[in-house]
């Protein structure tokens, strides 16, 4: 026994040390790693102030200060939201641009939340030891996420930060991360989308690449702007070509610790459907945004990440077909099962999640679109949904509800449930009708739960039925709701209401059915594997993507294809070679106008070897001096594959470099006050407070 576990764990370190793999947390960072590959020692301090310096955005990004005076860099994608919310008719600041010249002139976001980690703790053990002998899987689930809850609230109340226990290695490990969370957050600078987002989505996840997909916001607390402490020093000169750089950033989900037959579920029954629901939207979208300017500035954000979801979860489906993945996958699993049938452990994990799977597979398409309602788009239905479960939820001892409601998640749920957005009643219809249709073409129109839903109605008619008459749109009328007790409410005889409560009894029963079959035995499972791995390789396997902070490192690295050597770097005068007359190659007029000041030798975009996903998006780049030299926007189209399986061969991460963000506001914006405040690391300004 000991031989074999000798044995594994020397070709498992090997294996690692020969790629840039990881997205890693920072108490279990890659120290003997980077050492042995890079010769690089990462301190303790250098993390710490990484971590310090980094961020978390609520909208599915990430972020880093660069100033003294809260400046936060992120990209336009994920400013985009809230530039839509701040935007009007007149004021279209997604496509124009916004430039806040001096404090006075920063713009609030309505919603934003932006969460800089303080400190991790381990409490493993805290949250195992509510499983008692005898319980079943769906009691074991629901006694760790009571502890997990209560850990929770203990941590807020003795702190005054947000506390959130996190669920590692699919239930193998359990830690509590405090943070410090920002709430005023204001606009300070944006590029238009068409520089933002130059190539449009024929070169999403593309590289060679054009885009100046940046934004700034600020950080306030009480009024005045946050003073930071640790906050990034803005390289002017970016990175070059065989750099060491570290990328820190809250990468959404992996799921490269999934057993084979997990994985069949995602490829062939997850992702198929969730496509086919996105395509549905987008056809729709476009269709509306073709009606006039009006129609395409409110659907902009709900077509960009549509076609962003198509294209990724493509890309997705499409590394699943490899044979080499599988192989690779069924290899190591079955190293994995020979190890546990040594143990001589009576219950087989692999058979617990194949059994999960099956039930999985049966209520996937009910589950996707009751519960997760991936269909619908607009605002109006999310926040009647949202006020449904807040009023359930709080109504329960905070141990029992669902995790979302839990106590010390409870601010982020209110502000973003009584922020005051823009609604348009056209708008808001369209996503509705949508919803209803998706619902009822996937599931079939002689479905109970669509017949109920319905009501012997059309989707159209239900769709202007209850757009026309809800008062949701309304900032009080939802306030007023959400202080409502459970009898009260679903007396409230707003039609919204009262399908929401009804839509949300049919998504709790398939919830009940997911959390007790497929939750609660998946997370028993892939514990026991978890810790099987733990004997095996110690802390040298890093844990699939949480939406949390993670490091990851690499170098800056260009990379061969059927096609020649990609180089790591484009130019500006790339940009200026490949613009044309029409989206999504016209550029800007500053552009244009801008051209004979410009260097046109200055690094636009670059790519590099780090392990990033979805959510690293706004993640800075930093070099060995702690400096930001880059701004993650992208990976290439193979590095979708980095979801099962890293591959540092052609993978790659692409980033905006800081000499063209330099040279751009220095030369187009003629941003003076932002340029100084990125150069110095401080605002030139006094702060002035705004109402």
């Amino acid at each position: 026994m000991k031989r074999f576990l000798m044995v594994t764990c020397v070709v498992f370190m090997s294996t690692t040390l020969l790629a840039d793999e990881g997205m890693w947390t920072f108490d279990a960072a890659p120290k003997q790693q980077v050492q042995k590959r890079y010769h690089y020692h990462l301190t303790d301090g250098f993390l710490d102030f990484l971590h310090m310096a980094t961020l978390r955005m609520n909208v599915g990004g990430s972020g880093s200060f660069v100033s003294q005076d809260g400046l936060i860099m992120t990209n336009h994608h994920i400013a985009h939201d809230c530039l839509a919310k701040l935007s009007t008719k007149a004021h279209d600041y997604v496509s124009e641009g916004f430039y806040a010249p001096a404090m006075k002139d920063e713009r609030k976001c309505p919603d934003l939340e932006v969460n800089r980690l303080m400190s991790i703790q381990d409490v493993t053990r805290d949250v195992l030891a509510a499983v008692k002998k005898g319980m079943s899987d769906a009691q074991a689930l629901q006694a760790k996420k009571a502890a997990m809850s209560r850990l929770e609230k203990a941590c807020a109340d003795a702190t005054g930060l947000r506390c959130d226990v996190v669920t590692l290695y699919h239930g193998g490990k359990y830690e509590l991360y405090r943070y410090k969370r920002y709430t005023d957050i204001r606009v300070v600078f944006a590029p238009g989308f068409p520089i933002a987002f130059f190539g449009g989505n024929k070169e999403n996840f593309t590289f060679p690449r054009y885009d100046l997909d940046v934004a700034f916001l600020r950080a306030y607390e009480n009024g005045k702007p946050v003073q930071t402490g640790s906050f990034l020093r803005f390289s002017p000169a970016g990175p070059k070509a065989g750099d060491l750089v570290f990328v820190v950033g809250n990468p959404g989900r992996t799921g490269r610790l999934l057993t084979v037959d997990q994985l069949t579920t995602v490829g062939k029954y997850s992702y198929p459907f969730i496509l086919k629901v996105f395509q549905i939207k987008d056809k729709i979208l476009n269709l509306y945004a073709a009606k006039g300017k009006e129609e395409a500035r409110r659907s902009q954000e709900a077509r960009f990440y549509a076609e962003n979801a198509i294209k990724a979860i493509t890309g997705f489906v499409a590394s699943l077909n490899h044979k080499w993945l599988w192989q690779k996958k069924r290899r190591k699993e079955k190293a994995l099962r020979e190890a546990f049938a040594k143990m001589g452990k009576a219950r087989d994990p692999w058979k617990v999640i194949t059994k999960a799977q099956a039930v999985m597979r049966r209520i996937y398409r009910q589950y996707y679109l009751l519960e997760r309602g991936y269909e619908y788009f607009g605002h109006l239905h999310g926040l009647a949904r949202g006020i449904v479960r807040y009023v359930t939820e709080t109504a329960k001892p905070n141990a029992k509800r669902l995790r979302r409601y839990r106590d010390s998640n409870l601010g982020s749920v209110r502000m973003q449930l009584t922020a005051k957005i823009p609604v348009y009643k056209d708008y808001e219809e369209l996503g509705m009708r949508t919803g209803l249709e998706t619902i009822r073409g996937l599931l079939g129109k002689h479905n109970a739960v669509v017949k109920t839903l319905l009501d012997g109605k059309t989707p159209d008619i239900l769709a202007h039925e209850l757009v026309a008459k809800t008062r949701i749109g309304d900032v009080d009328f939802r306030r007023k709701l959400m202080q409502m007790t459970p009898q009260q409410l679903r007396s409230c005889k707003d039609p919204l209401v009262h399908f929401a409560l009804l839509e949300d009894r049919f998504a709790r029963k398939v919830l009940k059915e997911y959390q007790d079959k497929v939750e609660g035995p998946e997370r028993d499972g892939m514990r026991t594997i978890a810790r099987l791995r733990f004997k095996l390789y110690g802390n040298k396997i890093y844990p699939d993507a949480t939406f949390t902070p993670r490091l990851s490192f690499g170098v800056v690295k260009g990379y061969k294809t059927t096609h020649g050597f990609v180089k790591p770097f484009t130019r500006i005068a790339g940009l200026y070679k490949k613009a044309g007359k029409a989206y999504p190659y016209k550029l800007p007029q500053k552009w244009l106008k801008a051209k004979g000041s410009i260097d046109m030798n200055t690094p636009m975009n670059f790519c590099s070897t780090n392990d990033i996903i979805g959510g690293n998006s706004g993640s800075p780049v930093i070099d060995t001096e702690g400096r930001a030299v880059g701004l993650i926007f992208d990976g290439n189209i193979e590095s979708l594959g980095n979801r099962f399986v890293y591959s540092e061969k052609t993978a790659r991460a692409v980033s905006v470099d800081t000499a063209a963000i330099i040279e751009a506001l220095k030369k187009v914006y003629h941003a003076q006050a932002l340029l100084q405040e990125l150069l110095n690391g401080y605002h030139r300004y006094q702060p002035t407070q705004r109402p």
